[in-house]
């Protein structure tokens, strides 16, 4: 079985509290799109769990995946498994699992982002956080990879290729282009780089062997169908690839159970 869990509407509808209350008769959750602008809080006894990249399911027995559809920040996840340690929890590979196709976020797209949003006379309430700019570099065949994050020498060289365009694109928005090839900043990535490598993983390849051998898997969305880059009404609040078609991308023959939250304002 395949299901879908996302919010019907703009998010922040519940879709995280449903994952967590069904997560259990699954075996694996896997996070599809979106970035760290998504926020899911998971109540277990007394202790809260904030999760921006983690499936809601990491509680409970399922395998969780990061699909290459995430624009990834590798600092922030490696903030969210700090804070499972800090509670006794373990997040090690067979436990999670990241595609080595999946998008980093680098230091100058959150910065791109910053330096955007001030520009425009009218806001449109971005998180900076440098998801949309991350998802632009993607579309562009300009992104970083997991599989690039994860080899020192590939990151080095392609952050190299891409160093004068984004360091252009910053100058020309009144910002300092020195970040693009900040050192502390590389070293940090390079570091984190190091420490994610042994989770890498095909996801596409995990839920169709799971499929196959009849297991069932959750895909999690982080954010609601109106936010969808082709289906919002309003162009100016969207994320890439939110709808079902977007997580078919990863498990293209299946025919998944859909399933949406709406709140009340609707």
């Amino acid at each position: 079985m395949f299901t879908i869990i996302t919010d019907a509407q703009f998010g922040d509808e519940g879709k995280g509290k449903i994952v967590d209350l069904i997560a259990k008769d699954y075996d694996i959750v896997a996070r599809f799109q979106g970035g760290n602008n998504a926020g899911h809080t998971v109540k277990a006894r007394d202790d809260i769990y904030k999760l921006h990249l983690i499936p809601s399911g990491i509680l409970l027995d399922a395998r969780v995946l990061i699909e290459s559809g995430v624009t990834l920040n590798p600092e922030v996840l490696a903030e969210e498994i700090m804070m499972f340690e800090k509670h006794g929890i373990e997040i090690d590979t067979r436990k999670l699992g990241i595609d080595a196709k999946t998008s980093i976020i680098m230091p100058y797209h959150i910065e791109l982002d910053k330096l955007r949003e001030a520009s425009r006379e009218q806001k449109i309430g971005t998180t900076q956080r440098g998801i949309g700019y991350a998802y632009i570099d993607k579309i562009a065949r300009d992104e970083i990879r997991m599989a690039e994050l994860i080899d020192s020498k590939l990151f080095l060289t392609r952050l190299k290729e891409l160093a004068q365009q984004k360091e252009r694109e910053i100058a020309a928005m009144g910002g300092d282009p020195k970040i693009v090839m900040d050192s502390t900043l590389i070293e940090r990535y390079i570091e984190l780089g190091r420490r994610f490598a042994t989770y890498i993983t095909d996801v596409s390849m995990e839920i169709n062997e799971a499929l196959d051998e009849g297991k069932h898997v959750m895909a999690e969305a982080a954010q609601g169908t109106h936010l969808d880059i082709h289906y919002t009404w309003n162009p100016k609040i969207r994320n890439l690839f939110l709808y079902n078609h977007g997580l078919c991308l990863c498990q293209p023959w299946s025919r998944p159970y859909k399933s949406g939250q709406c709140d009340s304002y609707s």
